[in-house]
């Protein structure tokens, strides 16, 4: 689960948008959460506003691109081709579906609508691939 956590906050601090609190410019993780809270304070709960929602959902194409890197180099490697990649690209999926409808909104409170538009960003990429160059 450590793991998990790191991975789900790796975004928070990598934010590469610097912000001032209390007159003092910050930066990563710092940053990211302080502009959280405004949009929070602004939107309500569960809200990130577009230009937040963009940045994360940028690294869910990235968690996507680094899966089918992976998939592809264990799929070489173990089998010497793409023979294996159908059944990864739906182990995948299957877990991030799980991740974005059961395991976030339960321990996140995350809303179906950035479940929807998370699950489209991670689908999107392995589909492209599974159906422009495997299939």
């Amino acid at each position: 689960m450590r793991l998990y956590q790191y991975l789900l906050t790796f975004p928070d601090r990598m934010y590469p948008f610097s912000s001032y609190i209390d007159g003092e410019r910050v930066r990563w993780q710092r940053s990211y959460e302080h502009r959280l809270v405004q949009i929070q304070e602004t939107l309500g709960v569960g809200r990130y506003g577009i230009r937040l929602a963009t940045y994360r959902e940028l690294w869910h194409i990235v968690g996507a691109g680094v899966i089918i890197l992976a998939a592809t180099l264990i799929s070489h490697v173990l089998w010497g081709s793409d023979a294996a990649l159908p059944v990864m690209f739906i182990a995948a999926m299957a877990v991030i579906t799980y991740q974005e409808f059961v395991l976030q909104p339960r321990e996140y409170n995350q809303r179906l609508g950035k479940g929807i538009a998370d699950w489209i960003c991670w689908a999107a990429p392995l589909s492209a691939y599974f159906f422009l160059i495997v299939h």
